[in-house]
């Protein structure tokens, strides 16, 4: 999106650097002309962020995850160590 000077100006009176804008594009709900970010919808991604850092922390602890797949068709999986210890 392109930024209008008034933009720039209200952005350095209320204190709202380019950075959450970019938050409020990506996870703002649209109504109108307006994309809205609001606390509800802000505790909700925060939960699902959270969640996935745990999930992601799992994979780690795995050593990686590997998914085969073929044509859009998921056909196995297993832990990236398990893998590597097998075909020493």
């Amino acid at each position: 999106m392109v930024a209008t000077e008034h933009l720039v100006s209200r952005m350095n009176q209320r204190g709202i650097p380019g950075k959450l804008l970019n938050l409020v594009i990506e996870f703002g709900e649209q109504k109108q002309d307006k994309i809205i970010l609001d606390r509800k919808l802000t505790l909700k991604i925060i939960q699902e962020i959270d969640q996935m850092r745990k999930d992601l922390i799992k994979i780690v602890d795995k050593g990686g995850v590997v998914l085969v797949a073929v044509d859009n068709v998921m056909i196995t999986t297993y832990n990236r160590d398990s893998y590597r210890r097998m075909s020493l």
